[in-house]
């Protein structure tokens, strides 16, 4: 089985967001990072040895 699991769910799982919809709207905006790096998928598949994060730049310029 494998441990890769949807970006939207880690970060939800992970308490960086509230809910499963900002998270996928947080990707969607591209203010998530993997590995430093945005992505604008939120079913991109990450695993635990991933970083995941929110640009804490533009969540605030944004909100």
């Amino acid at each position: 089985m494998s441990a890769l699991r949807p970006v939207h769910l880690v970060l939800a799982e992970r308490g960086l967001v509230a809910t499963e919809q900002q998270a996928v709207a947080y990707v969607m905006e591209g203010l998530v990072l993997v590995n430093g790096l945005p992505v604008q998928n939120p079913r991109r598949l990450v695993g635990p040895a991933d970083s995941v994060a929110l640009d804490q730049y533009l969540c605030t310029t944004v909100a």
